[in-house]
């Protein structure tokens, strides 16, 4: 179905704030605390910027604005989205991303973050 000029007016305004906008730890370091916080209730602690913890969540190395790149902050968003609204079924896909072998693991935030780039190269979704 077309969208009406104010769905198109809402959809322009989301992109151009949530897609390919670069991560800056000024920013937006205070969003992946919070998914920190959602993906491990029970810790006591918490990564710095530069962490070798975030591995733990499934980031490739030990400053997680690498692995955004032209993805920008949406997958961060949609990834917290995701763990406050199906918690039960985000915390099952994070434990499974720590398998017993290479082959039962995978890097959950990473894989998230390209799911999330794939669908908006589909969708045409890039900010200008």
């Amino acid at each position: 179905p077309e969208l009406t000029p104010e769905q198109e007016q809402l959809l322009a305004e989301f992109v151009e704030k949530n897609v390919g906008i670069s991560y800056t730890h000024e920013s937006h370091f205070h969003l992946l605390t919070k998914l920190w916080e959602l993906s491990f209730p029970n810790a006591t602690e918490k990564p710095e910027q530069h962490d070798p913890m975030w591995k733990r969540m499934g980031f490739q190395g030990n400053d997680p604005a690498t692995d955004f790149r032209a993805a920008g902050m949406l997958p961060v968003l949609c990834l917290t989205f995701f763990a406050e609204a199906y918690p039960d079924k985000y915390m099952e896909l994070l434990k499974r991303s720590n398998g017993k072998s290479a082959e039962e693991s995978y890097p959950f935030a990473c894989a998230a973050i390209n799911v999330v780039y794939m669908l908006t190269d589909i969708m045409k979704l890039k900010s200008t």
